[in-house]
């Protein structure tokens, strides 16, 4: 007999628990892929990659030591499998970029929106990508933090706006806003897709990917399936008469 999961709190936590924790494996190894395998290496100094979207996706949805280990381990495991030893300031600044927009939208902002979101990971670049990381890369390797700085800034400005954008874009979706806990759209945003639906008639609900569909009438079925009948009967004389 199986247990309910609402009248067992142990078992739901436990569930909720394992499906975070496969979340979390599934985004760190989506980093590892963008970091260390589809990376574009343009100079030296200039490196395309969105490894730390998917770093900050888990930090707002999972939680932020949820984010913090899956930059860890996207790092670590980065560099073993590409075959190279980690730098440990770096695998520091990552771990940074998994906690820090999940601190800032749960502690700050105190909600999980589009906006904030994108404002989280803006900073979270500055911070992290721009600044630490930039140091810890020029530590390393016994370069002058000027000389690689700027073009970090450079970099960094478009991937973050990317990054900012593609969490801000994932989390108006319901169904991922529902699979990861998160409330409902805030009031602002459900105006919006109110006025759209406004200008397109009261009853379209086209703009809403999620709206749950209403039910046709008898009449409206038989009509449909009228329609679709003689759709099929002249596709049939079509092929006949080939």
């Amino acid at each position: 007999m199986k247990e309910n999961t609402r009248t067992n709190p142990r078992r739901g936590a436990g569930t909720r628990d394992l499906r975070r924790l496969v979340a979390a494996a599934m985004l760190a190894a989506l980093s590892i892929v963008l970091g260390k395998f589809a990376a574009i290496n343009i100079t030296n100094d200039i490196r395309l990659s969105f490894e730390n979207l998917p770093l900050i996706f888990a930090s707002v949805t999972l939680g932020p030591l949820w984010g913090m280990g899956v930059g860890i381990a996207a790092d670590l495991l980065g560099c073993v499998l590409r075959g190279y030893s980690p730098i440990p300031l770096v695998t520091v600044a990552q771990a940074l970029i998994g906690l820090i927009p999940g601190l800032l939208t749960r502690f700050v902002f105190r909600r999980t929106t589009a906006p904030t979101v994108a404002i989280s990971a803006a900073i979270t670049h500055i911070v992290c990508s721009m600044f630490f990381k930039t140091y810890a890369l020029c530590a390393w390797y016994g370069q002058p933090f000027l000389a690689r700085f700027p073009w970090r800034v450079l970099t960094y400005v478009i991937i973050g706006a990317i990054e900012a954008y593609l969490c801000a874009t994932l989390l108006r979706v319901g169904a991922i806003r529902r699979e990861f806990g998160l409330p409902e759209r805030s009031g602002s945003e459900k105006k919006t897709v109110h006025a759209q639906k406004k200008k397109r008639g009261k009853n379209d609900d086209s703009g809403d990917l999620f709206a749950p569909r209403k039910k046709k009438s008898r009449r409206e079925r038989m009509k449909t399936n009228r329609k679709n009948s003689k759709r099929v009967r002249r596709a049939a004389r079509k092929g006949g008469a080939r």
